[in-house]
């Protein structure tokens, strides 16, 4: 598949009913819809007309008042906390045998198996450790 993102020549309204055309050529494909039993690779996936169905858990993290930062530290400052952020965000994400499948910004998104008992004991070792410093 073929994307364009604009043709400078075309008026707005000829790339509006270009993308009404395109939309349409989409809703009048057939999908192939598979079941899966694990969140597939970004290798696996492709824009075509085939999907899979998974029952995953997913994951959004995000860096609490990252906006505040920019008020009270250099961004220098600023950009070193976001990287380590998400930087130790993918760790624990593999750690819990998740796929990260997007980051905006200070967020990251996880997909987890919910095939997989990895997620219950990311929330059940998440709730321990929130005891635990609560109790500290």
């Amino acid at each position: 598949m073929v994307m364009i993102i604009w043709d400078v020549t075309m008026t707005m309204t000829e790339f509006f009913r270009d993308s009404l055309t395109r939309i349409d050529q989409v809703l009048q494909e057939d999908f192939e819809i598979t079941d899966a039993r694990t969140v597939p690779e970004v290798s696996d996936l492709t824009f075509g007309s085939t999907g899979k169905l998974i029952e995953t858990s997913v994951l959004f993290v995000d860096l609490r008042s990252s906006s505040d930062l920019t008020q009270s530290h250099r961004r220098s400052t600023v950009a070193k906390i976001h990287r380590c952020f998400l930087n130790e965000m993918v760790r624990v994400a593999r750690y819990w045998n998740g796929k990260v499948r997007g980051f905006a910004g200070d967020r990251i998104m996880v997909l987890l198996d919910a095939t997989d008992d990895s997620a219950d004991k990311a929330e059940a070792q998440t709730r321990t450790d929130r005891n635990t410093h609560a109790s500290a």
